[in-house]
């Protein structure tokens, strides 16, 4: 199952608030008038990307309950804990060290700590992070990064790391497409479309699809999404 850690600085751009969040934010009156306030405004209607991609997490994948906090991160009684993917290393993305996605919490004694495809969204670390890193990933048990810069440069500091592929890409298409059976059709996109996932920027991306020179079958949207995890987004792009 996933652990189900919401972390505050990354959810502040992600996370879709239902009553029971926003009552914890404001209290029991002000967290309802919000939660009616939103309601009106059409901020839960499932057919937006944003509710379509939150019901998906919400309902078809495993979660634990959730956590809010590192300290509650230390009671967990698990064989192996697996820390991935995307720049969970970065810490400009994370306002900092984020000690939850680098294991600098507390487990119990047989726990593993299991890194797979982690990135730091370039080469190198920051140098006034870049200690703090490496002291906590010499304690992971098995490192799989994304970058071979990454892996190279744990060498250079004594830690043994693989190269691994994106966990987004270890899935067939058959295996989506059991996925996206247990999804219910008003939550679908109800026409074929594009999923491009932006490494580029969307409009050099669009321009050398209207100047032909790369070629996108004939579907009527495209859907954008943005490599940053603390601000990923779903847009659709008229092609």
């Amino acid at each position: 199952e996933i652990i189900n850690y919401r972390f505050p600085y990354i959810d502040q751009w992600g996370k879709v608030e239902r009553l029971k969040d926003l009552i914890c934010k404001r209290g029991i009156v002000g967290g309802g008038l919000r939660c009616i306030k939103r309601l009106l405004c059409g901020y839960y209607n499932p057919k937006t990307a944003r509710n379509k991609f939150a019901y998906f997490e919400r309902e078809v994948i495993p979660h634990s309950k959730e956590y809010v906090t590192v300290e509650e991160l230390e009671k967990l009684q698990y064989d192996s804990i697996v820390f991935g993917s995307d720049q969970i290393w970065n810490a400009e993305l994370t306002d900092g060290v984020a000690s939850a996605y680098i294991g600098d919490f507390k487990t119990q004694v047989m726990t593993k700590k299991i890194a797979y495809a982690a990135s730091c969204g370039k080469s190198e670390f920051c140098e006034d992070v870049k200690e703090k890193y490496l002291e906590c990933i010499r304690k992971f048990d098995a490192i799989g990064v994304r970058e071979t810069g990454l892996s190279t440069m744990l060498a250079e500091n004594g830690i043994k790391s693989q190269v691994v592929l994106d966990p987004t890409l270890l899935l067939t298409a058959d295996d989506w497409m059991e996925m996206v059976k247990k999804v219910p059709k008003k939550v679908r996109v109800p026409k074929k479309y594009l999923l491009v996932y932006q490494s580029l920027d969307i409009l050099m991306i669009l321009n050398w699809y209207l100047q032909g020179t790369l070629f996108i079958s004939s579907v009527p949207p495209a859907i954008a999404m943005s490599t940053t995890p603390a601000r990923s987004q779903a847009n659709a792009i008229p092609t």
